[in-house]
């Protein structure tokens, strides 16, 4: 399994999850779903944004304004991925990354935070402490936040995407 990017413009990329064909299937037969990336962000601005990023890139994004919301919607509809801020409204990220991960072990989770990652919060070593894959310091370069979801959706897909979704009773 394998993701395939292509190039659209200067901050757009398609992923396209490349799935294994049966033999004998015909590949133009199988469904094709998009990944699913949940977006937990409390700026409006900034998470729509990201929303269209992705969207753009080929996920279905799906978008909450603080952790108890995230954690509601990841619920009812799964993910393959979560990108959450972690300072916010209401309950925080770093409590929702620890939430996210005990709901699912195969599930990635992207912490991001305009707030310094490094002393004295040290905010990129407790992300990833909770449960986070990675850290990303605001502001970023989308192609780089493009580029790690597609390295991390690469690994759902390896994993097997129903399991990070929390579906089949994981969530």
């Amino acid at each position: 399994m394998k993701i395939v990017p292509t190039v659209l413009g200067p901050f757009e990329r398609r992923l396209t999850i490349a799935r294994p064909t049966p033999p004998g299937a015909p590949a133009s037969e199988l469904p094709s779903s998009p990944p699913v990336v949940l977006i937990i962000e409390d700026n409006a601005r900034f998470r729509t944004a990201l929303a269209r990023l992705l969207a753009r890139a080929g996920c279905e994004a799906l978008e909450a304004a603080e952790g108890s919301e995230g954690l509601a919607l990841f619920r009812d509809r799964g993910a393959d991925l979560v990108i959450s801020d972690i300072y916010m409204p209401g309950l925080g990220g770093l409590p929702t990354i620890d939430q996210l991960r005990r709901a699912s072990r195969a599930l990635k989770i992207i912490a991001i935070s305009g707030a310094d990652g490094a002393a004295p919060l040290n905010l990129s070593e407790r992300s990833v402490d909770l449960g986070a894959d990675y850290f990303l310091g605001k502001p970023f370069d989308p192609m780089a936040l493009l580029a790690l979801v597609e390295r991390l959706l690469g690994e759902v897909e390896r994993l097997g995407g129903a399991a990070a979704r929390g579906e089949g009773g994981n969530a």
